[in-house]
């Protein structure tokens, strides 16, 4: 009888995320968001700029969030260049800002990465089993 194999993995959550009512008064009362009319696309750079820091905001807020579930969070400058960014723990939970999402004016695009996660899978039938799977509902 063979022995259960380990396999390790990642996930990535893509996703827009339009902040609904009860988010905005959070986001605007404990970060530096300010919500962008519709037709700000006219601005440029203010707009690009403001842009970037509501997604920032987001990130922290939802960074915040996963700490208070007591899972280890990365915690990237996500206006920094790539090349000035630390290194990512691949051990820890990482959300940043992913620009190939296309996220419209009210969106923002964000990309929620878990750590290193690891299940095994076994012989006779397929199952996957671990730590992962309550790790990943908290999300």
């Amino acid at each position: 009888m063979s022995q259960p194999t380990s396999i390790k993995f990642g996930v990535e959550f893509e996703m827009v995320i339009r902040p609904n009512q009860a988010g905005l008064f959070l986001l605007e009362k404990h970060f530096e968001f300010k919500p962008i009319a519709n037709n700000s696309d006219s601005i440029g750079n203010l707009y690009d700029e403001q842009k970037n820091l509501n997604r920032t905001a987001i990130i922290d807020l939802l960074q915040n969030y996963l700490m208070q579930q007591g899972l280890e969070v990365n915690f990237d400058d996500n206006n920094a260049e790539e090349s000035e960014r630390p290194v990512r723990d691949y051990r820890l939970w990482s959300i940043i800002g992913d620009s190939s999402i296309v996220e419209g004016n009210d969106g923002y695009g964000i990309e929620i990465v878990t750590p290193i996660l690891l299940t095994e899978v076994g012989h006779a039938s397929l199952f996957f089993r671990g730590e992962w799977q309550s790790r990943i509902q908290m999300i």
